[in-house]
């Protein structure tokens, strides 16, 4: 057990109550990160088999009634509380005869939780998702030195390996999307099957059910590759989808990444990759995701965009055509070869 998983371990058993957060794929559009959700949908589900409270990207958090008052002024000898049928009485014993109740608050708080988990999150997002859940304690799970998965099922594992049977379907579903992001199928990934195949994964039946699930995914993936194309002087493979594509598959935007993530498996060869989206019927309407199988490239060219790449891949926003997007992304990468 290496010592992070250990240290892990112990933050969890001592935790009553646990919120997982998934930062969004792209905030202004709000797009989920779908693998990212994924892994803290698996460690959710894990910490209730644990028997915690926990939360996944909670909008409602559980708050206290807090009572407050000044001791200076109001001093206090004794607090109990009495229950009347459903009432519940608080007594406060005050040494003043006549206690002047204008120094006591009643407000609403939000309980903390006793731990936070952030899912791989963007370096320059971390301190609004911390300010944004009340939280006593936290951790940061990255996919920086192996797959989500990997890390996943190494956590379940020290628990008991009964976690990581439980677990077995959803890990295969982030496992196999992770690895299509890669140029070369990773040793990490390949144990991490082989240990699921162990505990029975039926990989066949997997496939199948990721392909029943998800028909009008694979009807809007199917557009894209349709529009795909290769432009070989700048390495660059392109595909667009218009509105229309998206109504007509009823697929949503939120299947965005997956479609990229696709895309990019199938066309494996190219330097850079970009999607283009058209996401309404307003003004500057499309948006491009970006990526690069140089990451020594992709830092640079997301910063010529004005912003800065998330894993491997970034989003840019606020085109008015398909025509001016791609000119300028064609412009953008020809600067970073």
């Amino acid at each position: 057990m290496s010592e992070a998983a250990e240290k892990f371990k112990e933050i969890v058993q001592k935790a009553d109550s646990i919120a997982v957060s998934v930062a969004p794929a792209n905030k202004e559009l709000n797009l989920p990160d779908n693998k990212k959700l994924l892994a803290g949908s698996i460690l959710h589900k894990f910490f209730l088999l644990l028997g915690k409270k926990s939360a996944l990207n909670e909008t409602a958090p559980e708050e206290n009634v807090l009572i407050r008052l000044d001791t200076k002024k109001l001093p206090i000898s004794e607090l109990k509380y009495e229950r009347d049928g459903d009432e519940l009485k608080i007594i406060l014993k005050s040494a003043e005869k006549s206690p002047d109740i204008s120094h006591v608050s009643v407000s609403k708080e939000v309980a903390p939780a006793d731990l936070l988990v952030l899912i791989d999150p963007p370096e320059d997002e971390i301190p609004g998702l911390l300010e944004k859940t009340a939280h006593r304690d936290v951790v940061k799970l990255t996919a920086k030195e192996k797959h989500l998965a990997a890390k996943l099922a190494e956590l379940l594992e020290i628990f008991d390996k009964k976690f990581l049977e439980e677990a077995k379907e959803d890990l295969w579903m982030l496992l196999s999307s992770e690895e299509k992001a890669l140029v070369a199928p990773s040793q990490n990934g390949y144990l991490l099957l082989q240990k699921l195949l162990e505990l029975g994964l039926d990989e066949e039946k997997a496939k199948k059910a990721r392909l029943e699930k998800k028909s009008a995914f694979w009807k809007l993936l199917g557009r894209a590759l349709a529009r795909s194309e290769y432009e070989e002087n700048i390495g660059t493979a392109w595909s667009f989808l218009p509105k229309a594509d998206f109504q007509k598959t009823g697929a949503g935007q939120d299947a965005i990444l997956e479609i990229f993530e696709e895309f990019r498996a199938e066309m494996a060869g190219a330097g850079f990759w970009a999607l283009l989206w058209e996401t309404s019927s307003e003004p500057k309407k499309i948006s491009a995701v970006i990526s690069s199988a140089d990451h020594a490239k992709l830092a640079p060219l997301a910063g010529l965009f004005g912003v800065s790449a998330a894993s491997s891949y970034f989003f840019a926003n606020g085109f008015s055509a398909f025509s001016e997007a791609e000119i300028k992304i064609r412009g953008h990468i020809k600067k970073v070869l």
